[in-house]
């Protein structure tokens, strides 16, 4: 996994949390190759939240990669099972992400 990390900023008023987030994710560029590993590229996603309380209740939202950001997670290997099923060898995609 290469070098990542989250900033965030969380600010609260009397009962409302307002939160931003930035996920810092460097390019991974050692890979096994016997593993068959991709490299891919580094990326930052931007997530944004509200929580407000109310007596015992607490009402929390987030909206995550709000940019809308293409990125690639950095785990390790191919998805053999997916090219068994549709043909394509790629590497696994951000859940944010979508194919083009």
């Amino acid at each position: 996994m290469p070098v990542n990390g989250t900033i965030g900023l969380h600010e609260t008023w009397q009962n409302l949390t307002g939160r931003m987030d930035i996920t810092l994710v460097k390019k991974k560029s050692t890979v096994d190759w016997l593993r068959n590993e991709p490299r891919t590229p580094g990326y930052a996603l931007l997530g944004l939240g509200a929580s407000y309380r109310w007596r015992k209740l607490t009402l929390d939202a987030s909206i995550e990669n709000v940019m809308n950001q293409k990125y690639y997670l950095p785990l390790g290997g191919l998805s053999l099972g997916d090219y068994k099923q549709t043909g394509v060898l790629g590497h696994w995609r951000g859940w944010g992400a979508h194919s083009i």
